[in-house]
């Protein structure tokens, strides 16, 4: 639900090791993130350096983390639909994407509130990776603007 509780909401100060280190954290767990890539953010490099300074196989956790290049806001659209099996799933640059895209305003207007029912529907935690801001979306609630 919009606006459901601040609660519902965390915001890190993140850079780029931050939530490099979260997503190998979840991954040695055995757990499957999705990276939803709308920026070239994620570097799997780093996640083997990671990896290799906790002396854990880097090819078993990548193996659980899967990274989903779009270019587009209908790329984007197919991703989020795609994305719903993970148990945790990573968007970046979402703004920049949807700011970025040559379609009419109409369109855009569209496909925020289109996604914004995409991602309330999904009962996984979300995390949004914009200007060095990490926003989480815990089950059950949706931070509004």
């Amino acid at each position: 639900m919009i606006g459901k509780s601040e609660n519902n909401w965390k915001k890190i100060t993140a850079d780029k090791a931050t939530y490099h280190e979260l997503i190998f954290n979840l991954a040695s767990n055995g757990l499957k993130v999705c990276f939803i890539e709308c920026s070239h953010k994620f570097d799997p490099y780093l996640i083997t350096q990671i990896a290799r300074k906790h002396k854990k196989d880097h090819l078993k956790i990548l193996e659980r983390i899967f990274v989903i290049r779009v270019f587009n806001i209908h790329h984007l659209k197919t991703a989020i639909e795609k994305a719903k099996i993970f148990d945790y799933i990573f968007i970046s640059g979402i703004e920049r994407l949807i700011d970025n895209s040559c379609v009419s305003l109409k369109e855009k207007e569209y496909f925020k509130e289109y996604l914004l029912e995409q991602i309330k529907s999904i009962d996984k935690k979300i995390f949004f990776i914009t200007n060095k801001i990490l926003t989480i979306k815990k089950s059950g609630g949706i931070k509004n603007g």
